[in-house]
This record gives structure tokens, sequence and C-alpha cells, in this order.
């Protein structure tokens, strides 16, 4: 009995990785994508908008295992841990750490850099680096408000003397005295 070939309707990625790079931005992103087959494509897209990328990816590219990256910056971490819960596995690496040719370095472009994530991505030759939990990053928030209160302090209490001084105005030994 001969077998009976059926026709598809519809794409199936079932099983193949999907990479994304991504050049994040404050008010845009560009997208750079490769499939294991070679295919790419790439397109700039408002930030910040995971579900618009997801939607993108499950119409084009169903069933995929979706792999992204993007480089640490201004960001922080909310963007991977939106692309996390969108089902798209993220990593953050170090700008410094992403392989560059040349022709990279000479000629800077939104669309360079988010071809050469994906390219860095689909060959494995880039690191995540560790992503903190949000209580981590809470508590170097509040570090770092206290360093720059303290800063501000220093330089009001400065500024304080340095008027007193130029007005004549003599103060106790005591309070001249830093810390």
């Amino acid at each position: 009995m001969p077998m009976k070939t059926v026709q598809r309707k519809g794409l199936n990625f079932e099983g193949q990785n999907v990479y994304i790079g991504i050049d994040v931005h404050k008010k845009s992103w560009q997208v750079a994508i490769q499939t294991e087959t070679g295919y790419e494509e790439s397109f700039r897209m408002s930030s910040n908008h995971v579900e618009e990328l997801r939607k993108h990816l499950t119409t084009n590219f169903p069933q995929a295992n979706y792999h992204s990256v993007y480089e640490s910056g201004f960001s922080g971490f909310s963007t991977h841990r939106e692309l996390i819960s969108a089902g798209i596995n993220n990593i953050i690496v170090n700008a410094a750490d992403v392989p560059t040719m040349q022709k990279e370095q000479v000629t800077k472009t939104d669309v360079i850099d988010a071809r050469k994530l994906v390219r860095a991505l689909r060959k494995k030759s880039i690191e995540g680096i560790y992503v903190m939990t949000k209580q981590e990053e809470s508590f170097r928030e509040l570090e770092r408000h206290r360093d720059s209160l303290t800063e501000d302090i220093g330089r009001l209490k400065s500024r304080i003397k340095h008027l007193l001084h130029r007005n004549g105005i003599r103060f106790e030994e005591k309070f001249g005295i830093s810390g």
C-alpha cells in the first residue's frame, strides 16, 4: 500500500531554535532574528513591548524555542524578567564581551549591533552576566541612594562653611573638622 503524502498548512518550527538579538534603547529596540536554517530578519519596534515581540515570534516562528540577548545597560533587569515571563529564554551580556569584527568597530549602527548580538548568541560565543533577584536589586538601589545622599550632605556642609567664611563669620573649629 503506497504512503499517502500530506501537505502541511501553516508554519511549524517545533524543536528549532530561533535567536533574537536586541539593541535596547529608551524609545525603540532594534531586533535581529536568525533561525538555525539561516533565515535572517531585522526590524525596529517600540521599546519595552515584549508582548509585541512575542506575538511576532509566535506568528512567524510558531512552536520554536526562542533565545534572546541584549547588552546590560540603563534598562537593568526588568526587560530580562519580562522576556522570561513571555517564554523567551534571555541572557544579558556585558557589551565588552561581545565579539566584534573590525568593520563593526568602524561603522556602528543599531542594526549592526543587533546582528552582532544575534550572531554571537547563535554561535554560543557569549555568556550572560549574573542577573540579580528583585530583592538584591532593591538593596543595591537603597545603597546607591544612601551614598548619593551622603555625598549631597557633604556638598551642602561645604557650601555653608564657604558662605560663612566669605562673609567673615567665624565658627568653632570642631565644626570645621570633616566627618
